[in-house]
């Protein structure tokens, strides 16, 4: 069973105030199929980089709830991952998407990413 802190658990209780400045945050769009400048693009990556560090930030506050690392590498249900696959997890897609997006150009660990994403 996972043990959870109970203080660390404010925020994913379903209480609205928590999560509302991900609520309706707008996503960036990438392609639309009109040409880009410079500064165009400067502005959507910055655009990328704050959302990524907002909903990663939400991401890591899950991480948190857990009191002893065992918890992070014991399957919990048997159709889902072990806790510790969710935490590359969220930073792999935006990777991949990225990557895709052709927004980078480099890939920072191609194996893992791709381990970490399916």
């Amino acid at each position: 069973r996972v043990t959870l802190a109970g203080p660390e658990l404010r925020g994913f209780g379903g209480d609205p105030a928590s999560d509302a400045p991900l609520r309706g945050l707008p996503t960036t769009l990438l392609s639309d199929g009109l040409p880009k400048t410079p500064q165009e693009m400067e502005r959507t990556r910055a655009e990328i980089l704050e959302y990524f560090h907002r909903t990663f930030t939400s991401s890591e506050k899950l991480h948190e709830m857990f009191v002893d690392s065992p918890t992070y590498y014991e399957k919990h249900e048997s159709l889902r991952h072990p806790p510790i696959f969710y935490l590359g997890h969220t930073a792999a897609f935006y990777v991949n998407k990225l990557h895709l997006g052709k927004i980078i150009s480099e890939r920072i660990d191609p194996v893992l990413e791709m381990q970490m994403a399916v």
